[in-house]
């Protein structure tokens, strides 16, 4: 058996979830077990640095940081070096968590180069931002912070809906719903519905409504609005990770998504 143990305290919730999230189906239980054939533990101050230390005693793993954020960072290295790892899509969970310890002493010391580490993802394909679902981002950015990244950049054109406004009379001024199958952008063909996509790719898109596939959110009586509240809603939701920039002391709502295929 195999046990964690993280700080019982609000700052550290996100954290408690990426260890359940992980660490359960890999038949770890929170607390820590004199039995325990491995054991991890965070502590972690109240500042807001993002460096960590993994300490290695027999078969116990303890990361030590100067906040939440450093010590996500550290815990995510340290289930890399048991063999767990991270994607876009889908997640590695080893069937027998095995340490692979890469330093010459027993302590493991990681000061970020750079304070700002993270991706620009850009838009106006039919293979980018432009048609993700709010699962879609929750899950990059997920990913995202699990390798040490704290800022994402999501491109957004002036023709595009997050930058529309309302004029005097309440009416969208400057941006536009984003584009879909039917309707593509750059060099996409036009008028192409899903059902006629080549080799049966058709069945790999289960959200298409009336034969057009896009983001949810372009479906919508008012696209442009319901773009605009779902983006509100991934900066919330970036802002409660635990790797994430800003502290606001508050949980994931909802948990966190499982790895999959697109949303």
């Amino acid at each position: 058996m195999n046990s964690y143990s993280i700080p019982n305290e609000p700052r550290f919730a996100p954290l408690r979830l990426e260890a359940e999230h992980y660490l359960k189906p890999a038949g770890f239980v929170p607390g820590e077990r004199r039995d325990a054939r491995l054991h991890i533990a965070v502590a972690a101050g109240n500042g807001a640095a993002e460096g960590y230390s993994i300490e290695r005693t027999n078969q116990r793993l303890t990361i030590r940081a100067d906040g939440p954020r450093g010590a996500a960072h550290g815990f995510h290295h340290a289930l890399r070096l048991l063999g767990f790892g991270f994607s876009f899509f889908a997640d590695a969970t080893p069937k027998q968590p095995v340490l692979r310890w890469p330093a010459a002493d027993d302590t493991l010391r990681v000061q970020p180069a750079f304070a700002t580490r993270g991706l620009l993802p850009w838009g106006n394909l039919l293979n980018s931002i432009n048609v993700w679902n709010f699962e879609d981002y929750a899950r990059y950015l997920l990913t995202l912070g699990r390798w040490g990244g704290n800022f994402v950049w999501f491109h957004n054109y002036d023709f595009e809906p997050l930058a529309a406004f309302r004029d005097a009379e309440g009416k969208w001024s400057y941006g536009k719903p984003y584009p879909n199958s039917f309707n593509p952008p750059c060099g996409g063909v036009p008028g192409i519905r899903v059902g006629k996509f080549p080799h049966g790719t058709a069945r790999h898109f289960p959200d298409a409504r009336r034969g057009v596939w896009g983001a949810r959110h372009a479906f919508a009586r008012d696209s442009i609005a319901a773009a605009q509240t779902e983006f509100r809603r991934r900066v919330a939701f970036a802002c409660r990770l635990p790797a994430r920039r800003h502290e606001s002391g508050a949980s994931l709502e909802g948990g966190l998504p499982r790895a999959g295929g697109p949303a």
